[in-house]
């Protein structure tokens, strides 16, 4: 009976571990209404994504190695907090939509940037439509919006994007876009456009 018992707590305790983001669940934005609320949410959200990156992470894995506790315990800081700023702004997108260069500036490029950081290609997939409309209407750039489809070949396919030639950087997204197959999608964000 006692390995009954030890044996179902086991059990029952493992299934309830989640991934960071699981574990973060949706996030509460009620009390963000106005501009520069907006903006103060979106500031504090790009200090913490920045503040656990720089050169501590390097310094750590020189000093004590790339498998050692110390910087293995500094990545999952940077993923747990990958998960809390990406439960931030998933909140942000269901009320507010894409920030807008127009109303809060540079923070426009907040969503990309918590999005270029979390943790998997279904993330990336997810907002690709959010992200991909950003770009289309000037929040976000065209370096970023290729950068983030870079990223998201590496990811599906484990080996970076090359392109031969001079290109513009349009013709970059859009073979990008085609190799991963997100040809659907970006018709359907073209299709909801003004002056289409």
């Amino acid at each position: 009976m006692k390995y009954f018992i030890f044996s179902f707590l086991f059990i029952y305790v493992g299934c309830q571990s989640k991934t960071a983001s699981e574990a973060v669940g949706p996030y509460n934005i009620d009390h963000v209404e106005s501009r520069e609320e907006r903006k103060a949410f979106l500031q504090q959200i790009r200090d913490d994504d920045q503040g656990v990156r720089g050169d501590e992470g390097a310094e750590l894995m020189l000093k004590y190695g790339r498998e050692s506790k110390e910087h293995k315990d500094y990545i999952k800081k940077q993923h747990n907090q990958d998960a809390i700023n990406l439960s931030k702004i998933e909140a942000y997108f269901e009320k507010f939509d894409h920030p807008r260069v127009t109303d809060v500036g540079s923070l426009a490029s907040v969503p990309y940037l918590v999005i270029h950081h979390a943790q998997g290609y279904d993330v990336r997939e997810r907002h690709f439509s959010k992200i991909y409309k950003a770009y289309k209407e000037g929040n976000i750039s065209d370096t970023s919006m290729s950068f983030y489809l870079g990223r998201m070949h590496q990811m599906k396919f484990n080996e970076r994007f090359v392109i031969e030639g001079p290109f513009r950087s349009d013709d970059e997204i859009n073979q990008l876009i085609k190799l991963l197959g997100l040809e659907n999608q970006q018709k359907l964000v073209l299709n909801r456009l003004p002056n289409r």
